[in-house]
């Protein structure tokens, strides 16, 4: 399929998910191969794929309930295993609180878009 093609079927799906939801927000996340260098104010991307999901910004970075959720249970258990005793960080009730705490963050659904490399 050309470039050109892709771009289109891409933006089409894209805007087929806002026009089915437009109360969700439009989270376009730009790919680092993007962006070459700082010297220019501007750099050319196509568009990449795009679903619905759920975001959480930390002091950090951005995470992606579908991609990072996981991760984010896991350093969980082994930033905050101590604080639970009786719990051992094999256990499946440390798993099913580190799932709950994840699950309680500010989560924000919204329609996001790969901005990808030309």
């Amino acid at each position: 399929m050309r470039t050109t093609e892709k771009n289109k079927e891409m933006a089409n799906a894209l805007l087929k998910l806002i026009a089915e939801n437009p109360e969700l927000e439009v989270v376009p996340m730009v790919d680092t191969e993007c962006i070459f260098d700082d010297s220019y104010s501007t750099w050319m991307a196509r568009w990449g794929s795009a679903d619905i999901d759920e975001y959480w910004c930390s002091n950090e970075r951005v995470y992606f309930k579908s991609i990072d959720f996981d991760t984010l249970v896991e350093e969980f258990i082994d930033n905050n295993y101590e604080d639970y005793p009786t719990l051992s960080d094999e256990d499946e009730e440390l798993q099913k609180l580190a799932e709950e705490k994840i699950n309680a963050y500010d989560w924000i659904k919204a329609i996001s878009v790969n901005i990808v490399h030309c």
